[in-house]
């Protein structure tokens, strides 16, 4: 039977796992290091709650192979395809995409995951956690509630302080593509404005003031231009680390409608980042 001790630490222990095996497979398929959390620290909550949640619910099955994967492929399937739509719900993007895969299920899950999670699942539960859970109680108490207790707390903070930091990214990223429209509404109004003042020269009114005209539009368009600009500029000089984070941990916001806006954020911070490295160093090197 396990207890809330023993599920405490297993959240701890497959979040980290979780974290590892997503580093590695960024690692292969991206070819460079990637902190694929949700939160700063090397954790993935996701992977501790959907183990922890898939073994209390189905440890009656451990004697059963075949039903205890076909159980683990459910519970994991829904589990990633509630998170899916949640995310997306918050963001208007999807946070992962198996468009591409055969048979998927609006891009949230596809079988093919789906029977790999199953099959690691099934793994964990009959022989990982037993040996685990061996491992955790041989901790003396209660140092082992102390320990663990801490780490759910850090656990907590960073879950708080990055939730927070993800839904200020929302704002920024719906004002930032609202900006982006406008300025190449803008744009437009720029050149229908000379092509105006062109063609009307060309037809009726005098050069004069058909040139009068074209520089009334004109320079209007290019004050709502400048004004524009300068918010924008002022939302990218606000952006963290922790939102630069998210965006390059979840490649797929960037392939979405807002592929500019996350690459203009990337850009920015990137900007900032070499900025405040150059400034480091001539502090090290002043005479350099």
């Amino acid at each position: 039977m396990m207890s809330l001790l023993d599920a405490a630490w297993l959240f701890v222990i497959y979040s980290f796992l979780g974290w590892c095996a997503e580093v590695v497979f960024a690692a292969i398929t991206l070819k460079q290091f990637v902190n694929r959390g949700f939160l700063n620290g090397p954790v993935c909550p996701i992977y501790g709650f959907g183990l922890v949640a898939v073994d209390l619910l189905l440890a009656p099955l451990r004697g059963h192979w075949l039903l205890l994967f076909l159980a683990c492929v459910a519970v994991t399937t829904l589990i990633e395809l509630i998170t899916g739509v949640v995310l997306e719900k918050l963001f208007h993007e999807k946070w992962w995409d198996y468009s591409n895969y055969r048979f998927n299920f609006k891009g949230y899950i596809c079988p093919q995951f789906s029977l790999l999670w199953g099959f690691a699942c099934m793994v964990v539960i009959k022989w990982l956690q037993p040996a685990t859970v061996r491992l955790i109680r041989a901790i003396p108490n209660p140092e082992s509630t102390i320990f663990v207790s801490i780490l759910l707390v850090v656990f907590a903070v960073d879950f708080l302080l990055t939730l927070r930091s993800v839904l200020r990214l929302r704002v920024r990223m719906e004002e930032l593509h609202r900006i982006e429209n406008a300025l190449h509404s803008v744009s437009d109004t720029i050149g229908e404005g000379l092509f105006d003042g062109v063609y009307m020269a060309r037809e009726k009114l005098t050069s004069e003031k058909a040139e009068q005209l074209r520089h009334r539009l004109v320079t209007r368009a290019n004050e709502s231009y400048a004004e524009l600009e300068q918010r924008y500029h002022e939302i990218l000089s606000h952006i963290s680390p922790i939102n630069s984070r998210i965006i390059k941990a979840f490649p797929n916001i960037q392939r979405g409608r807002y592929r500019q806006t996350t690459a203009s954020i990337r850009a920015a911070y990137e900007q900032r980042r070499q900025a405040h490295k150059a400034r480091k160093q001539s502090k090290k090197n002043p005479k350099a």
